[in-house]
């Protein structure tokens, strides 16, 4: 909004020589002077009639001005406005630009989030995988325990087959990994 604030102190600061160029002009140049009268009497008239249906003034007839300061109204109303437009198209140029500015990081905080989910949802397929493999790996050693229990008992009953016991399974309890 700084931008903004410039130009409308700068508006603010040229407002006074704009609305005297526009006066000047208005003097000088006899068509814009017509315009400006014509404009000024339309306000006055609508003025009064807005007058007199607010407040209940009882005007049957409503006077025109005189064109000196029909010309001065018109003028400085025409200044004014021009005035006013400058100031609200800066206001609307910088609330577009920021409301761009907002959509911008918006878009790019939606960015990061869509990529952190989708990284999140990598790691758990990698973390499903990974238990899966875990789960046939548990079934292994199970049945790997059960080979070497069932050579023990074996080995119990035939002393002859302890020696392959002993080959196949230094000890027992390393194998256990739970």
């Amino acid at each position: 909004m700084s931008t903004a604030k410039v130009g409308y102190l700068f508006l603010r600061t040229m407002a006074k020589p704009i609305a005297n160029a526009v006066k000047s002009y208005a003097k000088e140049h006899p068509r814009f002077s017509e315009f400006c009268i014509g404009f000024a009497q339309k306000l006055h008239r609508a003025e009064m009639t807005l007058k007199k249906s607010i407040f209940d003034y009882q005007i049957d007839h409503v006077r025109p001005l005189s064109d000196v300061r029909a010309l001065e109204m018109g003028a400085n109303f025409i200044g004014e406005a021009t005035l006013f437009s400058l100031v609200a198209t800066v206001v609307v140029i910088e609330t577009t630009r920021s409301s761009i500015s907002s959509k911008r990081k918006e878009a790019v905080q939606n960015q990061r989030i869509t990529a952190a989910e989708d990284g999140i949802r990598d790691r758990e397929q990698e973390i499903l995988a990974l238990r899966c493999e875990m789960a046939e790996l548990k079934k292994i050693v199970e049945q790997f325990n059960d080979q070497i229990d069932e050579l023990k008992a074996r080995a119990e009953v035939d002393p002859a087959a302890e020696s392959a016991v002993a080959v196949a399974a230094p000890s027992s309890s390393s194998w256990k990994f739970w």
